[in-house]
This record gives structure tokens, sequence and C-alpha cells, in this order.
């Protein structure tokens, strides 16, 4: 009896429930590619799950190009306007990865500008001081 059970446990399904051979020739189709399909991430890596638009920085870049820094505040436009289009396709991901090189470009761009914005103040406080200097020693030798 055991070997009965045994027996109808390896068959496998009846013939009525097996698929009809396809022969993709015999209808004039062309072979059909191979595709691999990837349902999880690589060992160590995780997909980031992004559920809102990230913020697209479009103003502030806007804003430093105006008053900092043009060259980067360009491309800071342009990452942010990418970000945008992104998160409207529905793209979160590529979305998040725009927005955070808006965000760097915008810091960028404010980092530069401060640094310009130091040097002039020194230069301009550096011919102030020198021509003060200068007329001063002018005044100075006439006084006598």
């Amino acid at each position: 009896m055991s070997d009965n059970k045994d027996d109808v446990e390896n068959r496998g399904p009846p013939p009525a429930y097996t698929a009809p051979a396809y022969n993709a020739h015999q209808y004039n189709y062309p072979p059909q590619a191979q595709y691999t399909v990837v349902t999880a991430p690589p060992y160590g890596q995780r997909f980031p799950v992004v559920t809102q638009p990230p913020q697209d920085y479009f103003c502030a870049s806007v804003i430093v190009t105006i008053m900092c820094f043009w060259p980067t505040g360009i491309i800071a436009i342009m990452r942010a306007s990418e970000a945008r289009e992104a998160a409207a396709r529905g793209d979160m991901i590529t979305a998040s990865q725009r927005s955070s090189s808006a965000r760097s470009m915008v810091r960028l761009t404010i980092l530069i500008g401060s640094i310009f914005l130091i040097i002039a103040i020194l230069i301009i406080g550096l011919a102030i001081g020198l021509s003060s200097r200068n007329y001063n020693d002018y005044y100075d030798r006439y006084d006598d």
C-alpha cells in the first residue's frame, strides 16, 4: 500500500494540466529575447523608499544665482529643474538624487559668494585705509 502512495506522489500532475507546446516560428513570430528580472537589490544594498516628492530647491537656486555666484547657481537651477521633472513623472529615486545635488550646489554657491564678498570687503577696506593714510600724510606735511 505504501508503494502505491509513493507512486501517486511521484507521478506529478495528470496530463490534462500540461501546457501545449508553443513554437514561435510556426506563427511567424521572431524569437523572443531572454530577460532577467531582479526583484531584490544585491546583497548589502538597499533601495531607498521615497513616498513624497522631495524638495527641489528651485527658488533657492534662483536666488543664489542672482545674489551669490552665477556659474554654480546655473548648475543648481538645472539640478532643481531635473528634480522637479523627475518628481512629476513619478521617479522619486532620481528626484531625490537630483534634489540632493541641487541642495549641494546651492550650498556651494553660497560658500563661493561669501568668499568673494569677504575678499571684496577686505580689498575695499584696504583701499580706504591706504587712501586715508595717504590723505593724512599729505596734510601732516603742510600743517607746520
